[in-house]
């Protein structure tokens, strides 16, 4: 996992609905890494969500454009 400069990186579980197939889950993955801020997204598609690692003085759930 990659961690910023000062080591805080926060972690966030978010259900994802309808999610169709193994590929939905690596185009997820690849577009919430690219997110300023993100560090790790692991999206698992059996389970229908995804487990972010962030830094929150550069991105989260509030801004709305994380997911």
């Amino acid at each position: 996992m990659n961690v910023d400069i000062n080591g805080h990186l926060e972690k966030i579980e978010i259900g994802i609905k309808e999610m169709d197939c193994a590929d939905c889950a690596r185009h997820i993955k690849s577009a919430v890494e690219s997110v300023p801020g993100v560090a790790e997204a692991e999206v698992l598609f059996s389970a229908q969500k995804a487990v972010l690692s962030f830094d929150p003085a550069k991105a989260g759930p509030a801004d709305g454009y994380m997911i």
